[in-house]
């Protein structure tokens, strides 16, 4: 997992005129802040590709799911602790994995042309 934070290196004279020339097609919009990725955490499990990642409505638990099918919930509130592995869910590659906007309940479906709800 990788994060998004506020690059603090000092800007080059290129980086200088790439921002100028943005600010001078988008006038009116607030200054953009040079960010960086930087490595957060590994999360292990999944045996292949981790084609979804998703929050749920309030930031507290983490969906992910892999070409191998696998689910996985973690608690973000505990340092991204694996919460649990769903392993009923599509027998077929995985087409989409959704938190609900209002609550805990998980909709995923894949190719088997199912959808699956899971109660987080």
């Amino acid at each position: 997992m990788w994060k998004i934070v506020p690059d603090d290196s000092p800007a080059t004279d290129e980086d200088k005129e790439q921002e100028e020339a943005k600010q001078t097609a988008a006038e009116g919009q607030p200054p953009r802040m040079k960010v960086k990725s930087e490595f957060y955490k590994h999360l292990p499990g999944h045996t292949e590709t981790v084609e979804f990642i998703k929050f749920n409505y309030d930031g507290k638990l983490l969906a992910t799911g892999g070409m191998n099918n696998q689910i996985r919930i973690w608690n973000v509130e505990n340092d991204l602790e694996l919460k649990y592995t769903l392993e009923d869910g599509p027998s077929d590659d995985l087409n989409f994995l959704e938190w609900h906007p209002k609550g805990n309940v998980l909709i995923t479906g894949g190719k088997d042309k199912m959808i699956w709800m899971f109660n987080g």
